[in-house]
């Protein structure tokens, strides 16, 4: 059973979802996922018809007329049965997730509750189809979908917090240090970027599959107008509701209030969103170089700078405040609840996953071994540069080691490598947002088309982020989230080896 204190926690949690998908509501996006090979899709098709000149759509139109019958339309909007849905997916999700939580602590399980949830699930749902129980699956994913597609939507907002804090983290030297330590989260990701795309095209080749292309491939940095799924009025409910609760949350501040935290999470928990609706809807050519994850994070540090100015305290302080770092209904930061959103949206991830378990099983071996490549490669290829680079400090050499796995087993691996957990959680998240942004157009460049072999790339080599970049690539996208996945257990189950861990330290610190 959760506990009170669990309960208000997703309360709390639940409510700030709901406010961002009633907003969302205004999109006219439409995503579908059904399971299946080829037939299974994660699509982000055009705006439904509308009429030129008009705000009017038959889609809205008849949602309208539906929502009406069964007395669900209220004064300003409706409620649809997508969106039903879409709450429903979610507060499942949000509640799997606690519960991995409890069970792996209850159990001492050190393997991160939120990967390992997704592999559990995918596994029974992979279970239940080969003992011929697939409509009992097919009826659990159905279910899942929807709370996995608009988790899988925001996926990008839930590193903002990590990106938001680098102002906190610790100096890793001076500027040629610096320097230094950026090269090898640049290098780094290219170099796996490009060695898995390639090892996995040589399988693939030796192996004698035909290359495939992912249609449609939205464009790198930003794709159509109509294929946006963050739509103006999506915006202006938000930044709506910024205005709303920024005089409020000055006036509590400056009164000592007890809800005075509350009402400044929702403030900037709608200053986060907001802030990455509006980069997402800049042209493509400044989302190519500029991820709206940055902006997201730009909007919420002035915001955050804001809010300090007019109430008396500090950059750091406000910073501070904006990720607690505890899950409290009074005392949590927006950052605190962004952050705890990862958990379900990982754990989400086993959808698309089992969406295309034909295919993951028909390239088992081109992803085996772009797997070994990829944490192999990472691990020892950065122990080797950082000794080539000769960077000073042997913390910092420790700790950018686990530059390509994702968070929760990138601090796993730091804390075994006897690194700094918040020097690597910087090298992680920018190797994030790099590989996000520029990954699929460096393999547009290199004219690597074929699907998987862009996923596995991708989703290796950029962790959480660059999975949320190949969302748009309905058949990349459950690849570079498997690989992502498999990359990261890989390499944590590696370096929990005493033998291979002295040889990589000894490598990287000598």
């Amino acid at each position: 059973m959760i506990g009170n204190r669990s309960t208000c926690r997703l309360i709390f949690i639940t409510l700030v979802t709901t406010v961002v998908a009633n907003v969302h509501h205004g999109s006219n996006q439409k995503v579908k996922f059904t399971p299946g090979r080829f037939d299974s899709t994660l699509d982000l098709p055009e705006r439904p018809t509308s009429v030129p000149g008009t705000a009017f759509n038959m889609d809205s139109y008849h949602l309208k007329e539906e929502a009406t019958s069964l007395g669900l339309y209220t004064r300003g909007g409706f409620l649809s049965n997508k969106q039903k849905n879409e709450y429903i997916s979610v507060a499942i999700f949000m509640l799997l997730d606690v519960a991995f939580r409890r069970t792996f602590k209850h159990f001492s399980i050190a393997f991160p509750s939120m990967l390992g949830g997704c592999c559990l699930i995918f596994v029974a749902l992979v279970g239940l189809d080969s003992v011929g129980l697939s409509s009992l699956a097919e009826s659990i994913s159905t279910v899942l979908t929807p709370g996995s597609n608009w988790l899988a939507k925001w996926l990008p907002v839930f590193f903002v917090p990590g990106l938001a804090m680098l102002p906190l983290a610790p100096s890793v030297g001076n500027f040629k240090e610096v320097i230094k330590a950026l090269s090898v989260v640049v290098l780094g990701w290219l170099f796996t970027l490009t060695t898995v795309a390639y090892t996995a095209l040589g399988v693939s080749s030796l192996l004698g599959k035909e290359s495939t292309s992912s249609f449609p491939i939205v464009p790198a940095g930003g794709g159509s107008k109509s294929a946006n799924p963050y739509t103006a009025k999506v915006l202006k409910n938000i930044l709506t509701g910024v205005a709303v609760f920024l005089p409020i949350s000055i006036g509590v501040t400056r009164t000592g209030s007890n809800f005075a935290i509350p009402v400044e999470t929702a403030l900037m928990c709608l200053t986060t969103f907001g802030a990455f609706v509006f980069g997402a809807r800049l042209p493509a050519a400044f989302k190519a170089i500029v991820h709206p994850l940055v902006t997201s994070t730009f909007f919420t540090m002035l915001m955050t700078k804001f809010i300090g100015i007019l109430t008396d305290k500090s950059f750091k302080t406000a910073l501070g405040a904006y990720k607690a770092g505890t899950i409290s209904l009074m005392h949590s930061g927006a950052g605190d609840l962004i952050l705890w959103m990862l958990g379900p949206a990982v754990v989400s991830l086993c959808i698309p996953m089992y969406s295309r378990r034909i295919l993951m099983k028909e390239n088992f071996l081109v992803i085996a071994i772009s797997t070994i490549v990829s944490a192999v490669g990472a691990l020892f290829g950065t122990a080797f540069y950082v000794k080539f680079m000769k960077i000073a400090c042997d913390v910092v050499r420790r700790s950018v080691l686990s530059r390509n796995v994702t968070t929760a087993l990138g601090i796993a691996i730091t804390s075994m490598l006897e690194g700094n957990i918040a020097i690597a959680s910087v090298a992680i998240v920018l190797t994030g947002i790099i590989g996000g942004t520029f990954s699929r157009k460096v393999l547009d460049k290199y004219g690597i088309t074929d699907p998987i072999i862009r996923g596995l790339s991708v989703g290796s080599s950029s962790q959480g982020l660059g999975v949320a970049s190949m969302v748009g690539e309905k058949d990349a996208f459950p690849f570079a989230a498997v690989n992502m996945v498999l990359n990261a257990f890989f390499a944590t189950t590696l370096v929990s080896i005493p033998s291979i861990r002295d040889t990589l330290l000894k490598i990287a610190l000598d």
